[in-house]
C-alpha cells in the first residue's frame, strides 16, 4: 500500500471511532438524564403519597367527628324524648281538669264559674271534656 491509501486508511479508522465516542458521550448523557428523570419520578411518587396519606387522614378525622356529633345529637334526642313525654303527661292532666272544671261551671257551680272566667282573662280557654 502507499502512504496515501495507509494516511486514508488511517484517517477512515479515526472517523470510525469518532462517533463511537460521541456516541459513548450520548449515552453517557442519556444515562444521567435517566437517572435525573428517575429521581424525579421518585420524588413524584413520595409527593403523590404525602397527599393520598393526608387525604386519607383527614377522611378518618371527619369520620370520627361525625360519629361523635351523631352520638350527641341521639344522647339529646333520648334526653328530650323522656323530657316530651313527662310534659305531653302534665299536659293531659291540665286538660283533664280544665275539662272537667268547664263541666263544673257548665252545671252552674259558682266557684267553678269564677274560675273559668279568671282564666278566660288570661286567654286560657277551658271545653268540658267530650
Amino acid at each position: 500500500m502507499s502512504d496515501t491509501n495507509l494516511a486514508a486508511v488511517e484517517s477512515n479508522i479515526i472517523d470510525a471511532k469518532a462517533p463511537s465516542q460521541s456516541s459513548q458521550g450520548s449515552q453517557t448523557a442519556s444515562l444521567s438524564e435517566l437517572k435525573d428523570k428517575k429521581g424525579l419520578m421518585s420524588s413524584l411518587r413520595v409527593a403523590l403519597w404525602s397527599v393520598v396519606l393526608i387525604l386519607l387522614l383527614q377522611s378518618v378525622t371527619e369520620t370520627f367527628k361525625n360519629i361523635q356529633t351523631a352520638q350527641t345529637f341521639e344522647s339529646s334526642k333520648q334526653i328530650q324524648a323522656k323530657k316530651i313525654a313527662e310534659i305531653n303527661a302534665a299536659k293531659q292532666q291540665l286538660q283533664g281538669i280544665g275539662g272537667k272544671l268547664a263541666a263544673l261551671a257548665a252545671a252552674g257551680n259558682q266557684n267553678a264559674v269564677k274560675i273559668v272566667t279568671q282564666f278566660e282573662k288570661a286567654g286560657v280557654t277551658m271545653r268540658p271534656l267530650k
